[in-house]
């Protein structure tokens, strides 16, 4: 229940890679149910070819359906381990985000009583009128901003 509603409510690409401890190239009744249960899912498994060294798939690469992010799927035998590496090339688009300017003041060369002397002689503290929020608001925002 808890895999049926994220994989149904989760937006986005989906990829799923794991040991899962189960022969999806035997003809075993438990692997069927798994792949049955992949399917009901509208989930896909990638992996063709054996990731172990006693020939058998137990690592897996899983993806929705409609997902096609996913391109040329290897495994190779490294004889580093009895399971072999999987690789794959993932194709997402990068998504580009626009530079801000960013203004800042040099606080070593901040005179403070200057800045204190401005502050008390301000429209912000001799008129401006304490009832009036927005009035307030831009006083503020233009006092500070000069």
């Amino acid at each position: 229940m808890i895999i049926r509603n994220y994989v149904s409510t989760t937006p986005g690409c989906l990829l799923l890679v794991s040991d899962f401890n189960l022969h999806v190239d035997a003809s075993h009744y438990m692997t069927k149910r798994f792949v049955n249960l992949l399917h009901s899912f509208n989930l896909v498994q990638h992996i063709n070819s054996e990731t172990h060294s006693n020939g058998h798939t137990s690592d897996l690469v899983i993806t929705r359906c409609d997902d096609n992010f996913l391109s040329k799927l290897d495994t190779f035998n490294l004889l580093l381990s009895n399971y072999f590496l999987i690789h794959c090339q993932l194709n997402f688009t990068r998504h580009v985000t626009k530079s801000k300017l960013h203004a800042f003041h040099k606080m070593r060369s901040f005179d403070i009583d200057k800045f204190c002397s401005d502050l008390s002689n301000s429209e912000l503290l001799t008129s401006t009128p304490v009832d009036d929020l927005p009035v307030l608001v831009d006083c503020y925002n233009s006092t500070l901003h000069t």
